[in-house]
């Protein structure tokens, strides 16, 4: 959570290092500058990482230039990481969860992967009910009709508070080993990475984290498909690359 954050605003942080100089391409880019974020189930962890980033991301740009309502647009994905091939209709399930938390969170764009993303064939069932999911936010739960839906909870802002104090501590150790794309070079960012993504998976394996239909609730008569799973290694790159892979897959 706090890692996304640190690496997100580390990344961006470089290129407006370099324009420093510069104030007139700095606030273009500042301006015209876009991020994705993949948005997980933990429902309200997710609200918060959002409003955390946003607010992080603020302090970062008063150190280069004072820029009065900006807004800086972020574009939310539901991450293929939590969905599986088991019982696969609980995507659905996620997908809503992790949809409705980027919502909430204040994001302006949203996608949402189709249930059946992993499974080998037609996928346009899927695309279509992705689109569904959406236009329920929309049209019945009127998530686009109110600005800031989660501001003055308790729960929710103590969170943001934890998850920035967090971040900033991560991001401004990036800082002191060089920055963003000296880690990446060096490997610590693709080692932290995967340090964090086996602990999820050794997680799931001791039944310290839940996935209904994988490792709870197994509905013994699914018939599911078997995965495509991205194997794909780039070649010759000066920086290593993070694999992707979900956290069912063993189960599979």
């Amino acid at each position: 959570m706090d890692t996304q954050i640190a690496y997100a605003i580390a990344h961006a942080n470089e290129y407006l290092n370099l324009f420093k100089d510069d104030l007139i391409i700095l606030e273009k880019i500042i301006q015209k500058t876009e991020f994705a974020f993949g948005v997980g189930t933990s429902y309200f962890l997710e609200i918060g990482k959002l409003r955390a980033f946003r607010s992080l991301w603020s302090i970062i740009i008063n150190q280069y230039i004072l820029i009065e309502d900006i807004e800086t647009k972020i574009h939310a994905i539901n991450a293929n990481l939590y969905y599986s091939n088991k019982d696969m209709y609980n995507n659905l399930l996620r997908a809503t969860t992790s949809g409705m938390s980027a919502v909430l969170g204040g994001c302006h764009s949203l996608s949402l992967l189709p249930f059946n993303l992993n499974t080998t064939g037609n996928n346009e069932f899927g695309q279509r009910i992705s689109k569904n999911i959406q236009l329920l936010f929309q049209e019945e739960s009127y998530l686009n009709q109110v600005k800031d839906t989660s501001k003055g909870s308790y729960y929710v802002e103590n969170l943001i508070s934890i998850i920035k104090k967090k971040s900033w501590a991560n991001f401004l150790s990036i800082e002191k080993t060089g920055g963003f794309i000296t880690a990446l070079k060096n490997g610590d960012i693709q080692k932290q990475i995967n340090k964090e993504l086996e602990k999820k998976v050794n997680d799931l394996k001791e039944d310290k984290r839940t996935m209904i239909g994988v490792n709870k609730f197994i509905n013994e008569t699914d018939d599911y498909t078997v995965g495509s799973e991205l194997k794909g290694r780039l070649e010759n790159t000066s920086i290593n690359p993070i694999p992707q892979i979900r956290l069912s897959a063993s189960y599979e």
